[in-house]
């Protein structure tokens, strides 16, 4: 009989212990927290439309530049436990005469490039560059005009 009182009255005490795990996953507990920031570095009257997706799905729009309220676009997530998170973004140039879709957080290369957490990218009127933590230069990892290949591990 004792221990099925005993049961009943920690049941409160695990309900509380199960929340503080889950909200201590919300914050990157299983995880490293990263952050992408995409920051628009063309003269004048340029800009920039970027549209992101993660696994797939749309999650945010940004519009860079003249006209806008900002040059550049920043969010924060948890890379997740499997080494599999991914984020895309599609960039369109300041009079859609180009655009570029690539990779703006892959866990791959996300280890040796943005060490600290951030990967830095500026968006230039000819290239992507990132900023590589590892040789820590702003390196072209992409062009406008050219198909993406893949990032070379520096």
């Amino acid at each position: 009989m004792g221990s099925k009182t005993t049961v009943r009255n920690d049941l409160p005490i695990l309900l509380l212990a199960l929340s503080v795990i889950v909200l201590h996953a919300s914050a990157c507990y299983f995880g490293k927290e990263y952050r992408v920031v995409l920051d628009l570095d063309f003269p004048g009257t340029y800009s920039a439309k970027a549209v992101c997706s993660h696994g797939g799905q749309f999650f945010a729009e940004y519009n860079l530049g003249y006209n806008s309220d900002y040059t550049y676009a920043s969010w924060k997530f948890c890379k997740d436990i499997y080494g599999k998170t991914v984020y895309s973004c599609k960039f369109w140039n300041y009079n859609e005469t180009a655009s570029r879709e690539f990779e703006v957080f892959n866990s791959d290369f996300a280890d040796w490039v943005c060490r600290s957490g951030t990967c830095y990218w500026l968006v230039s009127r000819e290239n992507f560059y990132i900023q590589n933590e590892a040789s820590g230069k702003s390196e072209p990892w992409y062009q406008w005009n050219r198909a993406p290949a893949p990032p070379k591990r520096r």
